[in-house]
């Protein structure tokens, strides 16, 4: 099992890494991404922003348009610092303890601290505190 998911979060981290290399790639993510994608490059070089920084989890500026997500799942995947969760979900399972592991695809690590309006956030919100209430 670890290797497989190894193998998952390589292939991911190779694929985004490959992306930051490119300014072009980067505005291709941000224009596949959000529906006011031009608004959002137009501020973010007004305001010194770097196209990178809507991925990284910076802070927008506080006068800046939100970004608003047009597709289904997010181009950045998830990357090697979520390998933790995969191994402590397997650590228990082989200790016989009771453990839920829930993916949200094309999400990336921390997304519902970073986006907390989005339906997936809001999603794994749930899912936490269901978890947390039972057990």
């Amino acid at each position: 099992m670890d290797k497989l998911f190894n193998n998952i979060l390589a292939s991911h981290e190779r694929e985004d890494n490959a992306m930051f290399l490119s300014k072009d790639a980067l505005l291709h993510a941000v224009r596949c991404e959000f529906s006011n994608a031009e608004t959002l490059i137009c501020q973010a070089q007004e305001k010194g922003f770097s196209v990178s920084e809507f991925f990284s989890g910076k802070e927008l500026p506080a006068d800046m348009e939100l970004p608003v997500r047009k597709t289904q799942s997010f181009y950045v995947k998830k990357h090697t610092a979520v390998q933790q969760p995969y191994m402590l979900y397997a650590g228990l399972l082989q200790k016989g303890c009771s453990a839920k592991l829930h993916i949200f695809n094309g999400m990336w690590h921390d997304f519902m601290y970073m986006f907390p309006w989005l339906k997936e956030s809001k999603a794994a919100w749930r899912e936490i505190f269901s978890f947390l209430l039972k057990n």
